[in-house]
């Protein structure tokens, strides 16, 4: 099943390529179906929306203690900010699906000039899931 943050990664693999120099479009057909009604609005992170990607990988990961463990609560917060330099430089780019106001679904796409981009860190609250999300 295609889902709306798919349907704008295939769009933004090509936007992405020309950012960084590469103005070959993507070459394979796309034969892109709209999901079913997502109840979610999608677009690219910014601001304070990463503040709720922490909260998203608490529920999306529960069995690993990332509620409860410092540990892991401090490798959340590195990774996210990792996650932000590289779409800050211009490698990748990172999307959320949103109800209302609150993150349900986020993904990226990163890119490193050597070769195709590639899906990064596909995350759907479990609540939210099968809905065409992510």
């Amino acid at each position: 099943m295609t889902t709306i943050l798919a349907l704008l990664l295939v769009a933004s693999t090509a936007s992405l390529a020309a950012a960084q120099g590469d103005p070959t479009p993507c070459n394979s057909p796309c034969q892109v179906q709209p999901a079913p009604e997502p109840h979610a609005m999608v677009r690219q992170m910014r601001g304070d929306d990463w503040a709720q990607l922490e909260a998203l990988r608490v529920a999306v990961y529960p069995d690993e203690g990332r509620d409860t463990d410092p540990a892991q609560a401090e490798f959340r917060r590195r990774q996210i900010t990792a996650t932000r330099d590289l779409v800050a430089a211009g490698h990748a780019a990172w999307f959320g699906g949103f109800d209302g106001d609150r993150l349900v679904g986020a993904l990226g796409i990163v890119a490193d000039r050597s070769g195709p981009a590639r899906y990064q860190t596909v995350e759907t609250h479990p609540d939210f899931r099968r809905r065409g999300i992510a």
